[in-house]
């Protein structure tokens, strides 16, 4: 779904707080955004990783959960859901110095709720931040809602290697010739750097679009996460298994190889508008 239809489809509930989101840990370090791969599946939102800042709600909203992370085990720990206008719900977890008084179940924006911590399953300071469409009954990539980043960087498009039936794989040049023709499954280093230029990030990308001879063939966007038969699905369509071959190696699908030259486009954007796109052309030896 492109981002500019799914944001048409947000648009009433959005309408409703327009200009009240906002990022939930002030000068939080982005350390892995929605649709990334962490241990075996997606990230189902963003992970911001601070020092015990404050943790402030991302939009006014109504307390509908909170699970003590200090009396109970969970991987989220300490974490609270919201409610909010529009038919959202927002999860803060891996919460410490949780400060809801007794009785109080309605927030603005500018009440903290807790510090960045450590509960439960996190792997150092961090909050876990995901937003919830109750109509969709789908976790929402925060970055369409949240106000944006200021970021240049580039995504990047690293090696491209064709995958043949039998396993055997060829990293490919700006012309590749496979010894036989037939089907091949296109592999892909993709990332998206991220806007701190002190750190390597690896985050994934808002959108990836493969076309062969000018025919789209795939279109992989980061959009929302909803769940079938017990298992999440980017976009309605892919689970990790499906998408990931590692971190950051995507499987971009099959493509036909034959003796005549195909011209095959990678093209990758992130979620400012930056962008990277390559073209190989494969054929099969005549």
């Amino acid at each position: 779904m492109k981002r500019g239809l799914l944001l048409l489809l947000l648009a009433p509930a959005l309408a409703v707080c327009v200009g009240a989101w906002q990022w939930p840990v002030e000068d939080g370090f982005l350390s892995a955004t929605f649709g990334q791969l962490r241990h075996g599946g997606f990230t189902q939102g963003v992970i911001l990783s601070g020092t015990g800042q404050q943790v402030r709600p991302a939009a006014e909203g109504e307390l509908v959960f909170r699970f003590d992370g200090r009396t109970f085990s969970h991987p989220l720990g300490d974490f609270l859901v919201l409610h909010h206008d529009g038919g959202f719900r927002s999860v803060y977890a891996h919460l410490e110095d949780v400060t809801i008084s007794p009785g109080q179940v309605r927030f603005s924006g500018v009440d903290a709720i807790a510090r960045v911590g450590s509960s439960g399953f996190a792997a150092g300071r961090q909050t876990v931040f995901q937003i919830v469409d109750e109509e969709l009954n789908a976790y929402v990539n925060p970055l369409l809602i949240l106000p944006a980043r200021p970021d240049s960087r580039n995504p990047v498009l690293g090696t491209i290697v064709l995958e043949q039936e039998d396993g055997t794989r060829l990293e490919t040049g700006a012309v590749t010739v496979l010894d036989a023709g037939g089907n091949v499954t296109l592999l892909a280093e993709v990332y998206d750097p991220g806007a701190e230029t002190a750190f390597l990030q690896i985050l994934a990308p808002y959108e990836i679009v493969v076309e062969q001879d000018e025919r789209e063939l795939r279109r992989i966007t980061f959009e929302t996460l909803q769940g079938r038969d017990g298992t999440l699905l980017l976009g309605g369509s892919y689970s990790a298994d499906q998408l990931y071959r590692g971190d950051r190696v995507f499987d971009l699908g099959v493509i036909e190889v034959t003796d005549e030259p195909s011209r095959i486009r990678i093209s990758v954007r992130d979620f400012s508008g930056n962008a990277v796109q390559r073209t190989i052309t494969v054929q099969a030896s005549p």
